[in-house]
Protein backbone atom coordinates (compact mmCIF):
# COMPACT_ATOMS: atom_id res chain seq x y z
CA UNK A 1 0.00 0.00 0.00
CA UNK A 2 1.17 3.53 -0.69
CA UNK A 3 -0.95 5.93 1.36
CA UNK A 4 -2.92 5.43 4.16
CA UNK A 5 -5.70 8.66 3.98
CA UNK A 6 -7.59 8.01 7.55
CA UNK A 7 -10.63 9.84 8.56
CA UNK A 8 -12.91 9.77 11.58
CA UNK A 9 -13.26 10.30 15.27
CA UNK A 10 -11.09 9.88 18.75
CA UNK A 11 -10.28 6.07 17.90
CA UNK A 12 -8.29 7.25 14.70
CA UNK A 13 -6.84 10.63 16.05
CA UNK A 14 -3.38 10.19 17.18
CA UNK A 15 -3.92 13.66 19.02
CA UNK A 16 -7.07 12.17 20.98
CA UNK A 17 -5.25 8.20 21.53
CA UNK A 18 -1.28 9.71 21.47
CA UNK A 19 -2.13 11.75 25.27
CA UNK A 20 -3.81 8.60 26.76
CA UNK A 21 -0.78 6.33 25.84
CA UNK A 22 -2.52 4.26 23.44
CA UNK A 23 -1.25 3.68 19.84
CA UNK A 24 -3.86 3.70 17.46
CA UNK A 25 -4.90 1.37 14.73
CA UNK A 26 -3.60 4.05 11.78
CA UNK A 27 -0.39 4.67 13.50
CA UNK A 28 0.31 1.15 14.18
CA UNK A 29 0.08 0.31 10.61
CA UNK A 30 2.72 3.37 9.64
CA UNK A 31 4.91 1.71 12.12
CA UNK A 32 4.60 -1.88 11.02
CA UNK A 33 5.53 -1.12 7.37
CA UNK A 34 2.35 -1.69 5.87
CA UNK A 35 1.96 1.21 4.32
CA UNK A 36 4.88 4.01 2.96
CA UNK A 37 2.74 6.82 4.58
CA UNK A 38 -0.09 8.26 7.06
CA UNK A 39 -1.97 10.94 6.13
CA UNK A 40 -4.63 11.22 9.21
CA UNK A 41 -7.03 13.74 9.30
CA UNK A 42 -9.55 12.51 11.88
CA UNK A 43 -10.45 14.50 14.86
CA UNK A 44 -11.36 13.36 18.55
CA UNK A 45 -15.40 14.04 18.92
CA UNK A 46 -16.21 14.46 15.04
CA UNK A 47 -19.24 13.31 13.88
CA UNK A 48 -20.66 12.10 9.93
CA UNK A 49 -23.04 14.73 9.66
CA UNK A 50 -21.64 17.76 7.81
CA UNK A 51 -21.03 21.06 9.08
CA UNK A 52 -19.96 20.91 12.12
CA UNK A 53 -16.40 22.20 13.32
CA UNK A 54 -14.59 18.63 13.40
CA UNK A 55 -17.02 16.88 10.78
CA UNK A 56 -16.45 14.03 7.97
CA UNK A 57 -16.34 17.41 5.76
CA UNK A 58 -14.32 19.35 7.36
CA UNK A 59 -11.65 16.88 7.37
CA UNK A 60 -12.09 16.69 3.62
CA UNK A 61 -11.35 19.87 3.23
CA UNK A 62 -8.69 19.83 5.41
CA UNK A 63 -7.14 16.96 2.60
CA UNK A 64 -8.07 18.72 0.07
CA UNK A 65 -6.15 21.71 1.31
CA UNK A 66 -2.88 19.75 1.30
CA UNK A 67 -3.18 18.78 -2.42
CA UNK A 68 -2.08 15.44 -1.77
CA UNK A 69 -3.51 13.96 -4.55
CA UNK A 70 -4.66 9.70 -4.90
CA UNK A 71 -2.30 7.82 -6.45
CA UNK A 72 -2.51 3.80 -7.49
CA UNK A 73 -2.88 1.51 -4.50
CA UNK A 74 -3.86 4.26 -2.04
CA UNK A 75 -5.65 3.11 1.26
CA UNK A 76 -8.40 5.43 2.67
CA UNK A 77 -10.26 4.59 5.91
CA UNK A 78 -13.43 5.95 7.37
CA UNK A 79 -14.37 5.44 11.28
CA UNK A 80 -17.14 6.68 12.32
CA UNK A 81 -20.19 6.39 14.09
CA UNK A 82 -19.74 6.66 17.90
CA UNK A 83 -20.12 9.98 18.42
CA UNK A 84 -23.25 9.77 15.82
CA UNK A 85 -25.27 7.84 17.74
CA UNK A 86 -24.12 9.26 21.15
CA UNK A 87 -24.03 7.87 24.60
CA UNK A 88 -28.42 7.90 24.21
CA UNK A 89 -28.58 8.02 20.75
CA UNK A 90 -29.96 10.87 18.68
CA UNK A 91 -32.99 12.73 17.35
CA UNK A 92 -34.14 11.57 14.15
CA UNK A 93 -32.88 15.08 12.59
CA UNK A 94 -29.36 14.52 13.62
CA UNK A 95 -29.71 11.13 12.71
CA UNK A 96 -30.34 11.55 9.41
CA UNK A 97 -27.82 14.28 9.08
CA UNK A 98 -25.23 11.86 10.36
CA UNK A 99 -26.44 8.91 7.73
CA UNK A 100 -26.35 11.41 4.59
CA UNK A 101 -23.02 13.63 5.23
CA UNK A 102 -21.35 10.15 5.75
CA UNK A 103 -22.53 8.78 2.31
CA UNK A 104 -21.87 12.49 0.90
CA UNK A 105 -18.21 12.45 2.38
CA UNK A 106 -17.75 8.62 0.74
CA UNK A 107 -19.31 10.10 -2.67
CA UNK A 108 -16.75 12.86 -2.58
CA UNK A 109 -13.96 10.11 -1.85
CA UNK A 110 -14.86 8.11 -4.46
CA UNK A 111 -15.03 11.22 -7.02
CA UNK A 112 -11.68 11.78 -6.29
CA UNK A 113 -10.62 8.16 -6.87
CA UNK A 114 -10.29 6.73 -3.52
CA UNK A 115 -12.33 3.55 -4.83
CA UNK A 116 -10.72 3.44 -8.39
CA UNK A 117 -8.35 1.01 -10.20
CA UNK A 118 -6.29 -0.27 -7.24
CA UNK A 119 -7.30 1.98 -4.75
CA UNK A 120 -9.64 0.80 -1.73
CA UNK A 121 -11.70 2.25 0.35
CA UNK A 122 -12.32 0.76 3.60
CA UNK A 123 -15.47 1.72 5.68
CA UNK A 124 -15.70 0.46 9.46
CA UNK A 125 -19.35 -1.28 11.01
CA UNK A 126 -18.79 -0.08 14.64
CA UNK A 127 -18.32 -2.07 17.44
CA UNK A 128 -21.83 -2.33 19.83
CA UNK A 129 -21.57 0.56 21.95
CA UNK A 130 -24.14 -0.16 24.07
CA UNK A 131 -22.25 -2.58 25.70
CA UNK A 132 -19.23 0.05 26.80
CA UNK A 133 -19.85 1.28 30.24
CA UNK A 134 -22.10 4.41 30.58
CA UNK A 135 -24.18 3.83 27.17
CA UNK A 136 -27.52 3.28 26.95
CA UNK A 137 -27.87 0.24 24.83
CA UNK A 138 -31.30 0.15 24.62
CA UNK A 139 -31.37 3.55 22.97
CA UNK A 140 -28.02 2.90 20.78
CA UNK A 141 -27.61 -0.16 20.28
CA UNK A 142 -30.61 -0.09 17.45
CA UNK A 143 -28.76 2.76 16.22
CA UNK A 144 -25.79 0.76 15.91
CA UNK A 145 -27.07 -1.47 14.00
CA UNK A 146 -29.17 0.61 11.44
CA UNK A 147 -25.81 2.49 10.67
CA UNK A 148 -23.72 -0.49 9.92
CA UNK A 149 -26.29 -1.37 7.73
CA UNK A 150 -26.32 2.15 6.16
CA UNK A 151 -21.90 1.40 5.82
CA UNK A 152 -22.70 -2.04 4.38
CA UNK A 153 -25.51 -0.66 2.11
CA UNK A 154 -22.67 2.04 0.77
CA UNK A 155 -19.97 -0.77 0.42
CA UNK A 156 -22.08 -2.60 -1.48
CA UNK A 157 -22.91 -0.11 -4.10
CA UNK A 158 -19.11 0.01 -5.00
CA UNK A 159 -16.74 -3.14 -5.11
CA UNK A 160 -13.43 -0.90 -3.93
CA UNK A 161 -15.56 -0.08 -1.23
CA UNK A 162 -15.37 -2.80 1.76
CA UNK A 163 -16.62 -2.73 4.86
CA UNK A 164 -14.51 -4.00 8.09
CA UNK A 165 -17.20 -4.98 10.69
CA UNK A 166 -16.04 -4.62 13.76
CA UNK A 167 -19.75 -5.18 15.07
CA UNK A 168 -19.46 -9.17 15.11
CA UNK A 169 -15.82 -9.17 16.02
CA UNK A 170 -15.97 -7.54 18.88
CA UNK A 171 -19.48 -9.40 20.21
CA UNK A 172 -17.24 -12.33 19.56
CA UNK A 173 -14.72 -11.16 21.90
CA UNK A 174 -17.06 -9.81 24.27
CA UNK A 175 -19.15 -13.08 24.51
CA UNK A 176 -16.15 -15.11 24.91
CA UNK A 177 -13.10 -13.35 26.88
CA UNK A 178 -11.53 -16.34 27.59
CA UNK A 179 -10.98 -17.62 24.09
CA UNK A 180 -9.95 -14.14 22.80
Amino acid sequence: MNTLRAFGDSYTDPLYTGPRGILNWASALQGSGYTTRTENYALGGARASFSQTISFDKQIGNWKRTGSGIAERDLTVTYFGYNDVGRNGRPADEWAASKAGYAEGLKQLTEAGAASGTNRIFVTQIHDWGRNPGVNPTRTRPMIVEWNQHVAALANANPNIIAVDLYTVFNRILDEPAKY
